[in-house]
């Protein structure tokens, strides 16, 4: 997702956005690049914000429509959980509540990030990225050794 978010800076450098809106083009494109993020280490919202971006959105359309594109998996694996959960023999009660609690969490994050991805360069973000896969790469490999 680093190496994602620093391409997507780069191309974007000295490009001017002359269509903002979602149209077709920019949905299938987005579309796809969802479709990239089930590789391990590759953020959803990252590769479909990206997409978006290459193909001439605008930060705040792009990021919006990439949350929204979120909705139908989220859905669909909270439907699938609690069918799992009962099949189980479990008590669904506590399953529910903590759903809800990440709808409100999830919420709050999104409104957050909003604000953030209208503002912030995504080079900076990257590098914080790119230090945190090292970190967790070196620990990794310091842990498989012991």
């Amino acid at each position: 997702t680093a190496v994602l978010l620093i391409t997507t800076e780069f191309l974007l450098k000295n490009k001017k956005v002359t269509c903002g809106g979602i149209d077709g083009k920019k949905a299938l494109i987005m579309g796809i690049a969802q479709s990239v993020a089930v590789i391990p280490g590759i953020s959803r919202s990252g590769s479909t914000i990206c997409a978006g971006l290459i193909a001439e959105g605008d930060r705040e359309n792009v990021a919006k429509f990439s949350f929204l594109m979120s909705i139908p998996i989220i859905l669909g694996s909270s439907v699938v959980s609690v069918f799992e959960f009962e099949a189980a023999s479990y008590n669904v009660f506590p399953l529910l509540i903590a759903m809800l609690a990440a709808f409100f969490s999830a919420f709050f994050a999104i409104k957050v990030m909003m604000k953030v991805i209208q503002k912030v360069n995504f080079k900076w973000f990257s590098l914080y990225l790119f230090a945190l896969s090292v970190l967790v790469f070196i620990d990794s490999f310091v842990y498989n050794i012991w």
